[in-house]
This record gives structure tokens, sequence and C-alpha cells, in this order.
């Protein structure tokens, strides 16, 4: 039974690549105005329709080129934004701030322990993040 509700999940994932990659490319035509778009969305559908094989071959092909393309792009895009947002600020910040931390040693204080006059309370408590 089990068996059975995975081979019909399997086919149901399929054909929704397929008629997802269909309207990609009806997306393409109203878009670009090429014919070739409207000829490869009919393809796909027939072949949904025509071969269940040619179906899984396409769609396996299609989800495997989107997981390794999802993988790139998500490296690149923290790439990006590591170098072209959070580096200037850190920067900037360094420049204006020169020991937020209390990173380097300072000789004339004693401690670095801070003393904080605070009693928490219940509210602290409930939400915490």
């Amino acid at each position: 039974m089990s068996d059975d509700i995975n081979i019909k999940r399997d086919r149901e994932i399929e054909l929704e690549t397929i008629i997802v990659l269909s309207l990609a490319g009806i997306v393409l035509f109203l878009i670009f105005k090429a014919k070739i778009f409207v000829l490869l969305s009919l393809i796909f559908l027939l072949v949904s329709l025509l071969s269940r094989r040619l179906t899984s071959v396409i769609s396996g092909l299609w989800l495997s080129f989107s997981h390794h393309l999802g993988a790139f792009n998500s490296k690149i895009i923290l790439m990006l934004i590591f170098y072209l947002f959070l580096t200037p600020i850190a920067f900037v910040f360094r420049i204006f701030n020169k020991n937020p931390l209390l990173i380097k040693r300072v000789n004339s204080i004693e401690s670095y322990y801070i003393v904080r006059n605070y009693m928490p309370n219940r509210k602290d408590f409930e939400k915490v993040w």
C-alpha cells in the first residue's frame, strides 16, 4: 500500500514539473514573442501524456539541474552580501569604534568586568529572544 502511494506521489511530482516547464515556455513566449517556446510547451505536454518513462527522465534532469543551480546560486548570493554589504559596514564600524569588544588590552583599567545594576524580572524570561 505504501509503495502505491509513493509511486503516485512520484508521478504527481513528475507531472507537476512538466506542467511548470510548459507554463514557463508560455510565459517566455509572451515575453519574447518567439514561437519556439510554444512548441516546447506543447512537446512537454505531449510527452507527459504519451510516455511515462520520458516524463520521468525529463523531470529528473530538470530537478537535478535546479538542485545544482540552487546550491551554486546560494553561495554566490551569500558571497555578494558578505563582500558588498557586511565588509564595508565592518570597516566603517572599525574606523569609528576603536575597541568595542574590549579585545585589546588597556593597562590603565584594573578589570574588564562591567557591573550592571539590574535585577531580572518575570518579563525577561517570557520572551527570551
